[in-house]
């Protein structure tokens, strides 16, 4: 009997005897495709992971299984004072979360500058509550924002929040006071936009001894070096005039 009979007659007996037969390759290939077709195929096999395995991601590319670091519920700036704002923001989780930087701008474009950082809780799963003091006399909207970073270093923005400034009378104040005349500052406050300023000087007679018609100052320069003549002892009055405002104090010379 020939070897390809012998092999027919193998075959058939395995039929028979109900062995199913091997599988050719492209057969395989052909029900692989076929199977990819069912609904849940993909959803199935790619959350298959080893028993053993303690990352639920292991076996998934791309992982979409990483935790949020931080939910923020809120975030909101109140003023308390001409000098000072307070900021509030809560949390109700926290993962790997390492600190909260603030930061603050008069304008957002320009961009922002840091001025505090509070230490986050870590890891939480409860409310946890956040407040800062921050020292700030602008007279102009000031925005603020959170930078939180994880304990790893990456980081994330909040949204953005503004709160008024502080409504500062125009004035004009001598630093020190007492003070020697080389050493006497002058700082304008209430100022919003640079402006030219006319300073005179009077002393207890009324007699002018300093005038200064082309002065200009900014809210980013308030302090002003006036360069003062050689002024005796004694008590005087300084006068400051801007386009719309006029603010009068007094100072006194010492040896």
């Amino acid at each position: 009997m020939s070897f390809k009979i012998c092999l027919a007659l193998f075959l058939l007996a395995g039929v028979a005897s109900g062995q199913s037969l091997p599988k050719s390759r492209a057969q395989q290939t052909a029900e692989n495709l076929v199977e990819r077709t069912t609904a849940g195929f993909f959803a199935i096999n790619t959350l298959k992971t080893p028993l053993l395995s303690t990352d639920p991601c292991s076996m998934i590319v791309p992982c979409v299984q990483k935790p949020l670091p931080v939910t923020l519920l809120s975030f909101s700036v109140e003023r308390i004072d001409d000098t000072h704002v307070m900021l509030l923001w809560q949390t109700s989780e926290e993962v790997n979360n390492d600190y909260f930087q603030i930061e603050r701008t008069v304008n957002p474009i320009a961009g922002f500058q840091v001025v505090g950082k509070i230490k986050g809780a870590a890891s939480s799963k409860s409310t946890v509550k956040y407040q800062t003091i921050d020292p700030n006399d602008n007279s102009e909207y000031t925005y603020y924002r959170l930078k939180q970073v994880d304990l790893d270093g990456t980081f994330e923005y909040s949204s953005i929040v503004a709160v008024k400034g502080t409504m500062v009378p125009f004035s004009i104040a001598a630093f020190p006071n007492p003070g020697q005349v080389k050493t006497i500052l002058f700082k304008v406050n209430g100022m919003k936009a640079p402006e030219q300023l006319e300073i005179t000087i009077y002393d207890l007679s009324g007699k002018v001894v300093y005038h200064n018609g082309s002065q200009v100052a900014s809210a980013d320069q308030q302090y002003l070096n006036l360069r003062l003549p050689n002024l005796s002892p004694g008590k005087y009055t300084i006068k400051v005039q801007s386009k719309q405002d006029l603010g009068v104090s007094s100072f006194v010379v010492v040896p």
